[in-house]
C-alpha cells in the first residue's frame, strides 16, 4: 500500500482483520526482513518531521519588528541626543520590557511543541520473522505486529488485534484524565500509554501520518497565522501609526515656528521643538504597545 493510499484509508472504520489484510500483515509471524526494508524505504522512518524553527536570537529580534517600537526607538534616540538620559532610559526600558515579555511567551510555546514532539521517542517490541525484537520505534513500519506491556508508550498509531479490558491513557492528546477502554479492532494513538495487560497491535500509521503529528502541525499553523483579534489590531495599528507621526510632526512645527522662545531661555528653538515632539511620541506609543 502506497503512502497516499494509506493516508486515504479510513482506518477507524476497519476491524483488526480488515486492517491486517489491507497491510498484508501476518499476526502470527509478522513481517519478513525484506518486506520491512521495502516498507521503510516507501514510508520513511517512524519519526516526526523536523521543522527548522527560528533561533532564539531571531525570535528576540522579531519582537522589535513593530512600527510602534520603531517610533519609540527613534524617540529614545532623539532624547539621548538632546542630553536627556533619564527620558531615553525610560523609553528604551519600555521597549525592552515589551520585547522580553513577547519573547518569553513565544519561548514557552516553542518548548511545549518540542516536548510534544519528544513523546515519539521510545522503543517497541515487534514480531518479525516469527521472533520478538526490541527496537527503536523509529524503525517501525505499517503492518508491523507490536506487543505492548502495561506501562508501555504507544509508538505509532496502532490497531488492536487482541486484548481483554484494555485501557489507554490518552490525556496527552485529549486532556482526558480517565483511562479510555478499548476493544479488539479499536485504534490507539501514538504517545498514549497502555495502562494494563499484554496486548497485540498492528501498526497502521507512522511518523508524519499519525494523529500526534497532525495535532502538532495544527498547533504550528495556528501559531503561524494570526487570530482575528490580531488582524483587527494590525488594522488599527495601520491607522494609528500614521496619525501618531502626523501629530508629532505637527507638534514639532507648532513649537518651532509658531511659539516664540522666551527671552533668556537656555534651550534652543530646535531642542524645545524636538522635546515636545518626543513627549507626544512617548505618550501615544505605549498606549498602543498592546497592538
Amino acid at each position: 500500500m502506497s503512502t497516499e493510499q494509506q493516508q486515504a484509508t479510513a482506518w477507524h472504520s476497519l476491524t483488526g482483520p480488515e486492517a491486517a489484510k489491507l497491510l498484508s500483515a501476518d499476526p502470527a509471524q509478522g513481517l519478513c526482513a525484506v518486506e520491512v526494508e521495502r516498507r521503510l524505504h516507501l514510508h520513511g522512518p517512524n519519526a516526526l518531521p523536523r521543522r527548522r524553527g527560528k533561533s532564539a536570537l531571531a525570535r528576540l529580534l522579531l519582537q522589535f519588528h513593530q512600527p510602534l517600537v520603531y517610533i519609540l526607538l527613534a524617540a529614545g534616540a532623539v532624547a539621548a541626543a538632546l542630553g536627556e538620559p533619564v527620558d531615553a532610559s525610560v523609553i528604551f526600558g519600555v521597549v525592552l520590557a515589551n520585547a522580553i515579555v513577547g519573547y518569553l511567551q513565544e519561548a514557552k510555546a516553542v518548548q511545549a511543541l518540542s516536548a510534544l514532539s519528544a513523546t515519539m521517542t521510545t522503543e517497541a517490541t515487534v514480531l518479525r520473522d516469527g521472533a520478538h525484537l526490541r527496537l527503536d520505534a523509529a524503525h517501525l513500519v505499517p503492518g508491523d505486529i507490536v506487543l505492548l506491556r502495561s506501562g508501555d508508550k504507544v509508538p505509532a498509531d496502532l490497531r488492536l488485534l487482541s486484548a481483554r479490558e484494555l485501557r489507554t491513557d490518552e490525556s496527552m492528546l485529549t486532556g482526558e484524565s480517565l483511562p479510555v477502554e478499548k476493544s479488539a479492532g479499536a485504534p490507539v494513538y501514538s504517545a498514549t500509554l497502555n495502562k494494563n495487560g499484554r496486548l497485540v497491535f498492528e501498526a497502521t500509521k507512522i511518523g508524519r501520518d499519525t494523529v500526534l503529528s497532525q495535532i502538532i502541525q495544527l498547533v504550528e499553523n495556528a501559531q503561524a497565522s494570526k487570530a482575528s483579534i490580531q488582524k483587527l489590531a494590525d488594522k488599527i495599528s495601520a491607522v494609528f501609526v500614521p496619525i501618531v507621526i502626523a501629530v508629532a510632526a505637527l507638534t514639532f512645527l507648532i513649537w518651532y515656528f509658531l511659539v516664540p522662545l522666551p527671552a533668556g531661555s537656555e534651550v534652543s528653538l530646535l531642542a524645545r521643538a524636538l522635546i515636545n515632539m518626543v513627549a507626544v511620541l512617548v505618550i501615544a506609543c505605549p498606549c498602543a504597545m498592546g497592538l
